[in-house]
């Protein structure tokens, strides 16, 4: 799943997208998040650099249910 954050705060030394967690429902109602299994999804998102007002970060995760 390809997806996007944006850290719309305004701090001056900006926030990680560490945080931002990402949840889909199953056709049956099911919950998944990524931390139900674990794998490394081509061109991951960097949720480690430091995003300033209205900085983005774009990338991949992948969810296995």
């Amino acid at each position: 799943m390809n997806y996007s954050t944006t850290y719309i705060g305004n701090d001056p030394d900006g926030g990680m997208p560490a945080f931002v967690s990402v949840e889909y429902v199953t056709a049956d109602g099911t919950t998944v998040n990524g931390l139900d299994k674990f794998v490394t999804a081509p061109t991951p998102i960097d949720t480690m650099s430091t995003l300033y007002t209205d900085g983005t970060a774009t990338g991949n995760r992948r969810c296995r249910h």
